[in-house]
């Protein structure tokens, strides 16, 4: 079964769905293994924050629609999709960092990093990630 949730494009809608998300499925889905757990918050935000200043440009007025669907031997496929134009997403087998004295732009290489899987819509405005656990 996939869930479906459609949040305003502000970082207090995204804070209390991230609450509801650690709370209600990534807790419970991994529950003797916070570095799982944790990882998937984790990949979740970074696609979140993607969502609402890259795709959305910050506008309140813009949604930001999360789908998530529990997956057999305990991992979890999230999609999350804005509504901006989308991009030509970069190649990811080997992304490059920004310089050190960038405190941004790290979003992409965390999720292919700790992902099990990344992939785009061709509109590019689309991202899902697939992770799975320890077993």
């Amino acid at each position: 079964m996939t869930n479906h949730k459609e949040i305003q494009n502000t970082e207090a809608a995204m804070d209390a769905f991230q609450d509801y998300f650690s709370r209600e499925v990534a807790r419970p889905l991994f529950p003797s293994d916070t570095e799982a757990s944790d990882t998937v918050e984790t990949l979740l935000n970074e696609a979140l924050i993607n969502a609402w200043e890259h795709g959305n440009g910050k506008d309140p007025a813009k949604r930001i629609f999360v789908a998530w669907q529990i997956l057999e031997n305990n991992g979890i496929k999230v999609s999350v999709r804005d509504e901006g134009p989308g991009f030509s997403p970069p190649g990811l087998n080997c992304p490059q960092a920004p310089p050190v004295s960038r405190r941004r732009g790290r979003g992409l290489i965390i999720i292919s990093e700790f992902a099990d899987s990344i992939s785009f819509n061709k509109e590019g405005n689309e991202l899902t990630f697939v992770f799975k656990g320890e077993g």
